[in-house]
């Protein structure tokens, strides 16, 4: 027969056990996770989707690349209206559908040509919208150093990384590189140290 202390003590354990139990249940149901969905131009199909606990908020929001003509805007909670941007603030309560926008770019920046040229010959053409900077095209050549751009075929003035402001032709400078043998001269060393 079970003592008055064994009873009691079931009766804790069963008591404790429940309670346990009860804050468990409450915690996994506060720990929701829900989905943000981005789509992109077709919305049938996320372009990509981020699960998120609930109550939490996303740090680093997915930027798309900007397309031909097009620069991506930003991240909407109301497709085609555009009036509720969606950003790293937002504290996630529920699943959400996020829409991104595009817009054309429209410019009226002149556009120009930065031509370089090695030996007289193309070797490259960037076009480069006004007051931005072109990437400069650097060449290889087997036995020879690029030493940089000119303004002039004759290598009076280096080209300096600026901003365009109209066509530009610039001129590569080559050096050949010099051997041991020819800093040394090894061959007439070696004649003048028999010859000693």
């Amino acid at each position: 027969m079970k003592s008055q202390n064994q009873i009691k003590f079931y009766k804790i354990f069963f008591i404790f056990t429940l309670f346990v139990f009860c804050i468990l249940l409450l915690l996994s149901c506060s720990n929701k996770n829900f989905f943000v969905r981005f789509y992109l131009m077709d919305y049938s199909t996320p372009w990509m989707v981020k699960e998120v606990k609930e109550g939490s908020v996303i740090d680093i929001i997915p930027e798309p690349e900007n397309s031909a003509g097009y620069i991506f805007d930003g991240w909407y909670l109301d497709e085609d209206i555009w009036n509720v941007p969606f950003d790293s603030s937002i504290i996630i309560k529920s699943n959400l559908n996020v829409y991104g926008r595009y817009t054309k770019i429209i410019s009226n920046l002149a556009e120009y040509k930065v031509t370089f040229k090695i030996d007289d010959q193309e070797q490259h053409i960037e076009k480069v919208y006004e007051g931005n900077v072109p990437q400069i095209y650097i060449p290889t050549l087997e036995n020879k150093v690029f030493e940089g751009w000119y303004l002039d075929s004759n290598f009076a003035q280096e080209y300096v990384s600026k901003p365009v402001t109209s066509n530009i032709v610039l001129y590569g400078k080559w050096s050949t590189t010099q051997t041991l043998n020819d800093l040394f001269n090894f061959d007439s060393l070696i004649v003048r140290i028999i010859q000693f």
